[in-house]
């Protein structure tokens, strides 16, 4: 008979996480796949920690085997899909219930998607393709063992026994020389300012339910002052958050379910600084982190190191804008208002 030793706890996003408590340590690695992100957070991680350890050795109540959890996600796949589950491993489910990740723990993840996640993972594969070579001042997962069935479902596995763990830190300077790298992966286009705001500007026709009027005007006059400056495009991750690396002296970049080879400057970079913050904290503490003066000398470094002299702000104003768009189209509305405040506020700080 399997041995019962996974516990699945759902999560308040809808996520399910099914974790291993065959021992403190296969605990701890389970956990991994929940990022805390405040204190309180990582106190309540530390609490389930224990909880789970004591609710294996004493009662043992509630547990699946590894039969049980391959026949859990089968169902939720709605497909015969071997999960590859053993007794060493631990899974998240995603919120929306169309992708799965088992970490078969100490030697590699192992990505399924189906449905809704099917695309966007099938593209997930064409970034990885990019980094064939090893990088300056980032790093990757191996990734192999493509398998597709075309339109249904998309896996593959991502090993990361060869990263360099030599310092566990990512300076802000070293973050900005990874994007910067990871920004010029791919053979450089050129936009001019007014083409990038009149896709902008029309996108912003469609939006509803969130008035944008000071979007438009501000959009406006950056047209009439740096409309015909142009700029490179590159590969931009477009989900760049602190729980998309893992944090060495070279981060490790992942998920690249949302990227884009043709996005603009400075995107991944404002992203990782605001977009974590941004449903938190008040527009005045979102400006404070993310636009004080060390900020903004980071964000003209990056700039200057792309050999682009237009002003950071101007990008910084078209970040905000497509934010808007970005969570309005994902029915993020209260996400999307949080943006288009901040937007506000940077334009009445410019009086522009």
């Amino acid at each position: 008979m399997s041995t019962k030793l996974f516990y699945i706890l759902k999560g308040n996003n809808g996520a399910n996480y099914i974790l291993n408590t065959s021992s403190w340590k296969n605990i701890g690695t389970s956990l991994q796949f929940y990022r805390a992100r405040t204190l309180k957070a990582s106190i309540l991680k530390q609490g389930l920690h224990w909880y789970l350890f004591f609710k294996w050795i004493l009662l043992k109540k509630n547990l699946k085997s590894a039969i049980e959890i391959n026949q859990y996600l089968q169902n939720i796949s709605a497909t015969k899909t071997a999960f590859n589950i053993n007794e060493d491993c631990s899974v998240l489910i995603s919120p929306t219930h169309d992708k799965v990740i088992v970490h078969h723990h100490r030697e590699y993840f192992q990505k399924f998607a189906f449905g809704k996640s099917y695309q966007n993972v099938k593209k997930e594969t064409v970034i990885y393709d990019l980094f064939t070579k090893n990088k300056k001042h980032f790093q990757t997962s191996n990734y192999y063992d493509v398998e597709h069935k075309k339109d249904e479902l998309i896996s593959f596995k991502l090993s990361n026994t060869h990263i360099s763990t030599s310092i566990k830190k990512t300076t802000s300077e070293g973050l900005t020389l990874a994007l910067v790298e990871f920004f010029k992966t791919t053979d450089s286009e050129k936009s001019t300012i007014k083409t990038y705001i009149e896709y902008l500007q029309s996108e912003l026709q469609q939006v509803q339910n969130v008035q944008t009027k000071t979007q438009v005007q501000v959009l406006e006059t950056i047209k009439t002052n740096y409309g015909e400056l142009e700029f490179p495009l590159g590969l931009v991750h477009r989900d760049f958050k602190p729980w998309n690396i893992i944090s060495y002296s070279k981060p490790v970049i992942f998920d690249f379910e949302e990227a884009v080879l043709d996005g603009p400057p400075l995107e991944d970079l404002l992203n990782y600084y605001i977009d974590p913050i941004i449903r938190y904290k008040t527009i005045g503490e979102v400006y404070r982190i993310a636009l004080n003066e060390a900020q903004i000398l980071n964000y003209k470094n990056y700039l200057q190191l792309l050999n682009i002299e237009i002003e950071f702000n101007v990008f910084l104003h078209l970040h905000l804008i497509e934010r808007i768009l970005f969570w309005k189209n994902t029915n993020e509305v209260e996400t999307a208002m949080s943006y288009k405040k901040l937007s506000n506020h940077l334009m009445l700080q410019e009086k522009l």
